[in-house]
């Protein structure tokens, strides 16, 4: 099946910049508002606990998966104990997740549909 030839502006070369500019945007506008898990008092808590040699589910009573927060207190080993470290990791991994969506759905759909579906996701 051939496809039909993409407009200029469609072209993946173009559109993933665009999409990781909107996506750092959205996340930037969203820093000064919190993050959207309503626990994220606990979980700095736990990847601070946890960078002190606290281990989960011995030291650290929490009912979520353990990866997001031995990978924050990664990020606070490498960056620092501070706010600033856990949002900005949470806008990296939105970037990134929009990103590789869109890399995906271009295997899928055309072009345009795959820029339309990474679009749609800068609304959740």
């Amino acid at each position: 099946m051939d496809r039909a030839p993409t407009h200029p502006l469609l072209r993946p070369i173009v559109v993933a910049p665009l999409l990781a500019a909107l996506a750092a945007a959205v996340s930037w506008w969203f820093a000064g508002r919190g993050l959207p898990n309503p626990d994220e008092g606990a979980v700095l808590t736990a990847a601070a606990r946890i960078l002190r040699g606290d281990v989960f589910y011995r030291d650290i009573d929490a009912y979520w998966m353990p990866a997001s927060a031995y990978a924050l207190a990664g990020g606070f080993a490498a960056l620092g104990e501070h706010l600033s470290v856990a949002r900005g990791s949470a806008a990296a991994l939105f970037c990134a997740s929009v990103l590789f969506l869109y890399a995906a759905a271009l295997r899928l759909v055309d072009p345009a549909r795959a820029a339309l579906f990474a679009l749609s996701l800068l609304s959740l």
